[in-house]
């Protein structure tokens, strides 16, 4: 193999040539004539190629003494061993970025992806030394837009890129200010003062005119998250200042403020641009980086360079982080696990061939009995806050679905959710399963799966949950969100605080489980594997790390 590691491109490239026409390990005449065509180089050429091939331990090679003495060839090497061997010596030595641009020149950067969790750990004395962290991640690049983000795949390089004018601060459990210097409240009127010491990646000093652009377009352009600023009636500029007006009472407008996808960023760019304590050095599908901002205001990271690397493998051993979903996770399995809850759920889309609150129930009756008999920990909420308030259907009539049921599980989840899927079999339930992208209408859903996860800030979090998630955009009528809508901003006026408006939603989500809209099931997790050597990668209430806390040993 110490050969094959100064394998050049050209020497894999004419491997791959000999390949095609010689077997490996078979002794065989050729004419330099015939080696000229197979290499499409001169004939004066080939012998010298030969002689620098076999120096690689790629071939062997007698070469023909005197007219019409045919030389002998044998290939003691194929050419995908040789590229994988030279690739992972690539890998082991920390150039990882020279290791995929040989993958995509020989196409085969689908199998690069899949050895590369395997290849890793020898390298992590090399990236220690480049204090670069290795992230290896189970999908492609998330969304990085903050108000197109649905994802909890996507806050990591969300909050390691962008900034938000006010910040949560979980111990204390109130607002602060980060880009805004200063934050004043007046009845319906919120005052911000903006930094004047901010710049953002691209050297541009960011403006109390760029955040109002900001929410104006968050306001007036349609995006998952646009419900949430609709008592949010005008901005406008006072120098330093940004002045917000509101409709109504908001007890957690500030906290909306605070959350990542209200991050401030340049609407112009097409590529990541914001004031975070990382700026973006590569961004592809299948591997994206980043590195420190030096001229962060804040306090910055401690590592200097991230790279996040997409595979559906899971490794051996990780290099630094690897991430993966657990749905049956035992955490005292390794010491090595960072265990994180979320909430699975079974909703209800409404359509016009929707089924009866009977066999609404029925459905609900036999999940519930096969989460109580199974060894997941049952949600009673999709909010652990709640969990004490129990479960309970006041509409007791039931009857099972008399035609089949069509539920819609994404490809990730099919596993997770097979168990249940066969108890309600076991009961007489006729089922048939799609994944979304399956669907030839929005009315050939009866059931969507899926699991949610949430962040420190528990009160917006499940307001935000309740007015943007699918329940609310895909399981209610017009009438019925307008009427959850109504309600919800009744609430508001009668909270004081943020803490109380979040007891005082579990009415609301009680409303949807009454109605038979969605149904929670059990808590779900989310899982890291870390190296010994990393730290910091402590997660927040959402399961997600924070890339300016970790650090290389």
């Amino acid at each position: 193999m110490e050969h094959l590691h100064q394998l050049s491109s050209s020497h894999l490239k004419r491997l791959r040539q000999l390949e095609r026409k010689f077997n490996q390990n078979l002794k065989t005449e050729v004419t330099i004539t015939d080696l000229a065509e197979i290499l499409f180089c001169s004939e004066r050429n080939v012998s010298k190629l030969m002689v620098s091939l076999e120096s690689q331990g790629i071939l062997k090679w007698l070469p023909g003494r005197g007219r019409g003495n045919h030389s002998k060839l044998t290939l003691v090497k194929n050419f995908e061993d040789a590229l994988f061997d030279k690739i992972e010596g690539m890998v082991q030595g920390g150039k990882m970025n020279e290791a995929f641009i040989l993958a995509q020149q020989f196409d085969c950067v689908w199998q690069f992806q899949n050895h590369l969790p395997q290849w890793l750990d020898e390298a992590k004395q090399r990236l220690k030394q480049q204090n670069t962290l290795m992230y290896v991640v189970p999908y492609s690049l998330p969304e990085w837009r903050p108000h197109l983000a649905l994802s909890t795949r996507s806050i990591l390089m969300i909050e390691s890129v962008f900034d938000t004018l006010v910040r949560f601060d979980s111990e204390q459990q109130e607002i602060k200010p980060y880009l805004a210097h200063q934050v004043d409240v007046d009845g319906l009127q919120i005052r911000v003062r903006i930094r004047n010491n901010i710049q953002l990646h691209n050297g541009e000093m960011l403006t109390p005119e760029m955040v109002k652009t900001n929410f104006d377009m968050r306001c007036k352009t349609t995006h998952p998250y646009q419900i949430l600023f609709r008592h949010l009636v005008n901005i406008e500029v006072e120098k330093q200042w940004i002045v917000f007006y509101l409709d109504q009472h908001d007890p957690v407008f500030l906290h909306l403020l605070a959350d990542i996808h209200s991050a401030i960023f340049d609407l112009n760019s097409d590529t990541p641009v914001g004031s975070g304590a990382y700026q973006v050095e590569r961004l592809e599908p299948h591997r994206w980086s980043l590195i420190r901002n030096t001229h962060y205001f804040a306090f910055g990271g401690h590592i200097e360079r991230a790279e996040f690397w997409s595979s559906n493998e899971l490794p051996i051993s990780a290099i630094h982080v690897e991430e993966s979903c657990w749905t049956y996770l035992d955490p005292t399995d390794s010491k090595d696990i960072i265990e994180h809850s979320g909430c699975t759920v079974l909703q209800f889309p409404h359509h016009k061939n929707v089924l009866s609150n009977e066999e609404l129930s029925w459905i609900v009756h036999y999940s519930r009995a096969y989460v109580n008999g199974a060894e997941v920990r049952e949600a009673n909420s999709i909010m652990h806050c709640h969990q004490e308030k129990g479960f309970h259907l006041f509409n007791r009539g039931m009857k099972r679905p008399s035609r089949p049921v069509v539920f819609e599980v994404k490809d990730t989840h099919r596993a997770e959710i097979q168990p249940l899927l066969s108890a309600l079999r076991r009961n007489g339930l006729d089922l048939l399963i799609k994944d979304k992208a399956g669907f030839d209408s929005p009315g050939s859903t009866d059931v969507f799966y899926d699991c949610y996860a949430f962040g420190d800030d528990i009160a917006f979090q499940y307001y935000e949950w309740l007015l943007c998630g699918d329940v609310f955009t895909r399981c209610l009528s017009n009438d019925a969100k307008k009427s959850l809508l109504s309600f919800v901003d009744a609430l508001m006026r009668e909270s004081i605080s943020s803490s109380e408006f979040l007891q005082k939603l579990h009415r609301a989500e009680d409303w949807l489980i009454q109605n038979y809209y969605y149904c929670p099931l059990w808590r779900d997790h989310i899982a890291y594997r870390r190296a010994d050597n990393v730290y910091g990668t402590d997660t927040s209430s959402m399961g997600v790390m924070t890339l300016s806390n970790m650090w290389l040993e």
